[in-house]
């Protein structure tokens, strides 16, 4: 889902701040889908393998992406 809005933000527009927020709210839930098996773990990191670290960075480039639209003010030509 993130792909796709990343996607669409390369799209012509006055502003992103849509799909911004709709990247919030999908980033939110991948935020969430980390951290519920991390405190499941006390929150050691060892536990997991190369595939958990990916989760992170995704949740953590998506929180900065769709913060980064959501943001930005309006284009002016």
């Amino acid at each position: 889902m993130l792909l796709v809005l990343g996607i669409l933000m390369w799209l012509p527009a006055r502003s992103h701040r849509f799909l911004g927020l709709l990247g919030l709210l999908v980033s939110g839930l991948v935020v969430w889908a980390v951290v519920v098996p991390l405190e499941d773990a006390d929150w050691e990191l060892g536990f997991f393998g190369p595939g958990f670290w990916c989760a992170i960075a995704v949740a953590v480039l998506g929180l900065l992406g769709s913060l980064k639209a959501l943001l930005t003010g309006k284009r002016i030509r």
